[in-house]
């Protein structure tokens, strides 16, 4: 009797709280609520982007009239000066803009004195305006190393297959491989350097080729649910909060390790288009889906003997902390790493066809960690030191 009783009232209970005017309100609004957020980030997209735009740099147009998000520092007039300067590209790795190489640049600047240092986003990534339907293409290797080329042609570093300017090109992980397609593609120009931060090695070893599949399944698998809920205009804000307030992401993630090291500013930048922008996460499931295919073209363009664009000082700068070898490659991490030095060694003597200065292991370096240490500041500082001692010419920085 007495459990006929508790459900009564239990029932009961219940039907009062759903019939109360104060349900129904709270109903409704969380409904409303739910409903509006697609309409809202529409508005705030268009807003931020069209409005307020990026807090820090502005944008670049290039010969086809797209534009590229550009962020200086430094003194801007040394970079216009076509008489002066060694000019130091450096291109970011799979999804890292602009913004990541921030605490790099300051870093270089203090280092080397009088330094310009110039980043841009990739297309589709940070404040970057996509220039395709990321939906139904694909961009290759190649057409990165074709934006990278149109870039220095905007900045007046190269014309053609000449260069007008002392470059020396750095490139992160995937941007490593973005410039070893620009070698290939314009064999004719003449870098003063071309140093590699933990780049993604080139010629794969079958164990290596099959860790690459399962990390780019392993990206489809977790990013399609927040990428769904991105398109229903849900979830778009739960990151950004906690990145600006608590500088760091619920999730690991580079934006994480990177935000503590950025300015209010750079930070709003960085939570803004890593958060909001869904053609972001988008352009970082084309970049992962480009990655293998990427390592096999370059590897069979080596094996083929192509010619490269020459530079007299190449180094290669590794980082000694990769998670998850061998849950993802399937193998000892210190078998990896073997496999790993060999590739970069074989790659650094057979490119480039200027001077190979070997790999320099940064120990305690994480993959993303290799570009916020002083290691790679110290070897980019070393090869400009070249360039000014054999040319007189200050050194001056340009970042991708």
């Amino acid at each position: 009797m007495s459990h006929l009783v508790l459900r009564s009232s239990i029932t009961s209970s219940f039907h009062s709280l759903v019939t109360s005017s104060i349900f129904r309100r709270t109903l409704i609004t969380t409904l409303a609520t739910l409903l509006s957020l697609p309409v809202l980030h529409q508005f705030l997209e268009r807003f931020v982007d069209k409005r307020w735009g990026p807090l820090c740099g502005r944008f670049l147009t290039l010969k086809d009239g797209t534009t590229r998000r550009i962020v200086v520092h430094g003194d801007e007039s040394v970079l216009a000066d076509a008489g002066t300067g060694t000019v130091v590209m450096l291109v970011g790795g799979l999804s890292m803009g602009a913004t990541t190489w921030a605490p790099f640049q300051r870093a270089l600047e203090e280092r080397e004195g009088r330094v310009v240092s110039v980043a841009y986003d990739r297309a589709g990534n940070g404040w970057s305006p996509a220039v395709d339907d990321v939906r139904t293409y694909t961009r290759t290797v190649d057409d990165m190393a074709m934006e990278l080329h149109a870039i220095m042609e905007a900045l007046h570093l190269v014309s053609g297959d000449e260069c007008i300017r002392h470059v020396v090109l750095v490139g992160h992980s995937m941007g490593a491989s973005i410039i070893q397609a620009l070698l290939f593609s314009h064999p004719q120009l003449t870098l003063r350097g071309i140093i590699l931060a933990d780049p993604t090695p080139v010629d794969l070893f079958p164990e290596m080729e099959a860790g690459q599949h399962a990390m780019h399944a392993w990206m489809l698998r977790h990013s399609q649910p927040r990428l769904t809920l991105l398109s229903l205009g849900l979830g778009r804000f739960y990151d950004l909060p906690h990145l600006l307030l608590l500088g760091r992401t619920p999730s690991p993630s580079p934006s994480s390790l990177i935000a503590p090291l950025l300015t209010p500013a750079e930070r709003m930048d960085l939570g803004y288009t890593t958060s909001v922008r869904s053609v972001g996460l988008r352009m970082v499931l084309n970049e992962y889906a480009v990655l293998v295919p990427t390592t096999r073209s370059l590897a069979r363009s080596r094996r083929e003997g192509r010619s490269t664009a020459t530079a007299p000082f190449v180094r290669v700068v590794e980082g000694d902390r990769l998670s998850g070898i061998q849950d993802v490659f399937g193998i000892p991490e210190d078998e990896y790493y073997l496999m790993r030095r060999k590739a970069f060694e074989d790659w650094g003597r057979d490119l480039c066809r200027g001077v190979f200065e070997g790999v320099t292991t940064d120990e305690g370096a994480t993959h993303v960690g290799v570009i916020l240490r002083p290691m790679l500041v110290d070897v980019v500082g070393e090869c400009c030191e070249e360039v000014e001692k054999g040319e007189g010419w200050e050194g001056v920085a340009a970042v991708m």
